[in-house]
């Protein structure tokens, strides 16, 4: 719809609350706004509803183009909860004003996952039972699965590992999972002999499993200089994926990275 009258706050900032609004800045006297405003409009058609095009005559709203900084035209701006979400400047074939559009149109589900996380992280036990079905109702959605895995790897390592067996290498998220994984075969791994180093590991495993980080890092750090390489390096890969989950900050990394790095020489 065309802005006639001085409603920008009514029909653009209020109506975003509801539904994305996509704002046309545009002039009569500008030539590829000719071009874009007919691609738009049948975008715009085309959406169903998805969101609602506003056309903003510059010439006619000069304070408005001002407060949003327009210095050239065509130029278009999503709103969305009130504020401006992303814009360009310029005119797009239909096919890739389209693609712009769909690309930087906010995602329900996003938005409700991004809830959700911020609500789990403050009271996971709560929470928990939500994000477990927000996750069977949405597979697709990696970093909701990916939040769970490290909340649980601890106390189900298996049905952890489970919940991001499909990121892989190339994957934005493939080292925060190889770390889970890493964690959860430590706390899988058969120990059969009465090897030094296993007793290390069993017992290190004990430690984790009450979540003694001291004593677990501390125990690892004792399998990594009686064999690193037992079981494929598993103390020193399990040192270097606690040591990431604890972070750089924490006291335990703080007293023993050093003497971690010191026992791989």
């Amino acid at each position: 719809m065309a802005l006639d009258t001085q409603n920008f706050r009514a029909d653009v900032i209020e109506r975003s609350r509801e539904i994305p609004v996509v704002v046309d800045f545009w002039a009569p006297w500008c030539g590829p706004c000719r071009t874009l405003g007919p691609i738009i409009e049948r975008l715009a058609e085309e959406a169903q509803g998805k969101w609602e095009l506003v056309k903003l005559n510059t010439d006619q709203f000069k304070d408005i183009a001002n407060q949003y900084k327009i210095r050239s035209i065509p130029a278009v701006k999503i709103f969305f909860q009130g504020r401006v979400i992303a814009e360009m400047v310029g005119a797009l074939p239909q096919n890739q004003m389209g693609e712009w559009i769909n690309q930087h149109l906010p995602d329900p589900r996003k938005m409700e996952m991004a809830e959700l996380i911020r609500r789990f992280e403050e009271n996971p036990l709560e929470v928990q039972p939500e994000l477990e079905a927000f996750i069977e109702e949405h597979p697709d959605l990696t970093e909701p699965r990916l939040l769970l895995a490290n909340a649980t790897v601890m106390q189900q390592p298996e049905e952890a590992v489970s919940y991001i067996e499909d990121i892989l290498e190339g994957s934005k998220y493939f080292e925060l999972a190889d770390r889970i994984r890493q964690i959860a075969h430590f706390l899988t791994a058969e120990f059969t002999e009465n090897s030094p180093v296993a007793l290390k590991l069993k017992a290190a495993r004990e430690a984790a499993l009450v979540n003694d980080q001291e004593a677990t890092i501390q125990l690892l750090i004792e399998a990594v200089m009686l064999d690193k390489s037992y079981l494929n390096d598993l103390p020193r890969k399990t040192c270097i994926a606690l040591f990431q989950v604890m972070g750089t900050d924490s006291p335990v990394t703080l007293k023993y990275r050093r003497r971690f790095d010191m026992a791989l020489y």
